[in-house]
């Protein structure tokens, strides 16, 4: 099973929504079948949306809006999601620094020929996510038989039983009869970590870490990390993010 990106663009400009709506099916005009936009002409409709549940890849947010502004929203998006990627497009520079504070990928201005630059960014993210979408695994899941999934979309893995469970976005799951260590051999190293005898994390869905527990993002559960295993986590995601 494999899920589409979803992009979120949030204008409450409707002239500037619908070009920056064709921006980037331009850009991904090969790969709609693998892509979800949603199109919000308020900071409120778009808050709605994420607080029953919509989650997306990459949000395009402009920042002054009449009800909800971008970086109050970009605020709600990080309470629940830091893995994502959020891109301000927005006539006010002022705004900059603050926007980062939310992680920001990028803070495009408002200009004339913000277009080519919107453009480039969004290249640059079409190219992350193809190399991402090349990196699958492969499991036999019980009940579900042999299935493909992408290794981005696996956030942690446990055991139950002699059954290594696979925890997904969208709160999927998938258990396949086979032990941690032969798992933990076949995925990619730079991505998991082991972060407890009978837990693998996958660092990009690394929500927080704090004294001996993980949060992932979008499970509210603490999974516990073994002191033995806490120092090679932090220093894995420093490097996986340091690279990015």
């Amino acid at each position: 099973m494999e899920e589409k990106w979803k992009i979120a663009i949030v204008e409450d400009e409707e002239d500037v929504l619908v070009e920056i709506d064709r921006i980037v099916r331009n850009i991904w005009k090969d790969e709609m079948d693998d892509v979800e936009i949603c199109l919000y002409g308020s900071g409120r409709a778009a808050r709605a949306a994420i607080r029953d549940g919509g989650r997306f890849d990459l949000y395009l947010l402009d920042v002054e809006m009449p009800d909800v502004d971008g970086l109050k929203l970009a605020g709600e998006i990080r309470e629940r999601d830091g893995e994502s990627c959020i891109v301000f497009v927005t006539a006010h520079e002022r705004y900059a620094l603050r926007g980062y504070h939310y992680r920001a990928y990028h803070y495009i201005m408002k200009d004339e020929g913000y277009q080519k630059h919107l453009q480039g960014v969004l290249r640059e993210i079409r190219a992350d996510w193809s190399e991402q979408k090349s990196k699958y695994y492969v499991i036999n899941a019980i009940g579900h038989g042999y299935i493909r999934i992408r290794m981005d979309r696996i956030v942690y893995l446990d055991v139950e039983g002699k059954n290594v469970v696979f925890h997904c976005k969208n709160g999927e799951r998938y258990a396949e009869r086979k032990t941690l260590k032969a798992v933990y051999g076949e995925l990619d190293q730079k991505m998991f970590v082991q972060s407890h005898r009978s837990i693998i994390v996958n660092i990009r869905h690394i929500a927080n870490i704090e004294g001996g527990t993980v949060r992932m993002d979008g499970y509210d559960e603490l999974l516990p990390v073994s002191s033995h295993l806490r120092e090679t986590l932090q220093m894995g995601m420093m490097n996986y993010w340091r690279n990015r």
